[in-house]
């Protein structure tokens, strides 16, 4: 049986450090765990997420930053979300 959890919340609120120790937990007890992140997990996400989180670039405007969030969506759904649904089926 395969399962999606996503962990939400504010920046800074511990949500990577609850993430891990899930990840932890859940391999303990053998389950099978792929960790991703948004944006991020795949070459174009990780760029993407570069660009949103450097001082660099500055403030963006709302529609600019959701369009890049959307593409490192998009590219985390293609080449690894959708890739695991297939190995299972």
């Amino acid at each position: 049986m395969s399962c999606y959890v996503a962990l939400d919340g504010p920046d800074g609120c511990g949500k990577s450090t609850q993430a891990a120790a899930l990840v932890s937990w859940l391999d303990a007890e053998g389950a099978d765990v792929l960790h991703v992140r948004e944006p991020g997990s795949t070459p174009v996400g990780e760029a993407l997420r570069g660009l949103l989180l450097s001082p660099e670039t500055g403030e963006l405007q709302p529609i600019s930053e959701a369009l890049l969030f959307s593409a490192a969506r998009a590219e985390l759904m293609h080449r690894v979300v959708r890739q695991i649904g297939r190995a299972h089926v």
